[in-house]
């Protein structure tokens, strides 16, 4: 149980809950062992849950022109899974994979949705946790989109350092919409700076 009750170190971040509406939230949540490689929502398929990582890495991606495309990367404590079929069970935008064999809180959108019904917290934590999820992914997107290709680099390793060692650099260079050959110029330039 005390397994369970970590996942609040996630949804406390928005909005604490009563002891009643934590027992109401867990009904709607399993966590699961997923190893490493494995696709958990596929691009144009609808997928009946989101996510909260326990221990592990993900990423969202999508195909463009026949190229995986890595627009988001998670690690402890966050989210993840496609917003589209959160909000309106229409097929996902993106696919997600771990990239670590992972320990995930599994949360049913239905069963979650439908406390908001019975349970106004939940409701409103829900609420500011969409809320915040769609700014993030939006200012993420902005904020990358004037700078150099060492200039986003930086900022990865500034805020995200512990993902350089455990995610492959091609989906880091992808995140960061530079190549391989890009990615691995900038690296060792930033190697060379901070040695």
């Amino acid at each position: 149980m005390e397994m369970m009750n970590s996942i609040f170190n996630y949804f406390d971040k928005f909005l604490p809950l009563s002891e009643e509406a934590r027992k109401l939230v867990l009904s709607s949540v399993e966590i699961e062992n997923v190893p490493k490689g494995t696709i958990l929502v596929n691009q144009g398929k609808v997928n009946n849950h989101f996510y909260v990582i326990k221990n592990g890495v993900a990423r969202g991606y999508y195909i463009q022109d026949g190229i995986e495309v890595t627009s988001t990367l998670w690690k402890e404590n966050e989210v993840f899974g496609d917003v589209i079929t959160y909000i309106s069970f229409e097929p996902a935008t993106k696919s997600y994979q771990v990239l670590e064999d992972s320990v995930l809180f599994k949360i049913n959108i239905a069963r979650f949705r439908a406390l908001f019904e019975i349970n106004i917290e939940i409701s409103n934590m829900a609420r500011i946790m969409v809320e915040k999820y769609i700014l993030k992914q939006e200012n993420e997107k902005k904020r990358f989109r004037d700078l150099t290709a060492y200039e986003r680099f930086q900022i990865f390793i500034a805020e995200r350092s512990d993902l350089i060692h455990r995610v492959k650099s091609i989906h880091i260079a992808s995140f960061l919409n530079m190549t391989p050959e890009t990615f691995s110029r900038v690296h060792a330039e930033w190697t060379r700076k901070n040695s």
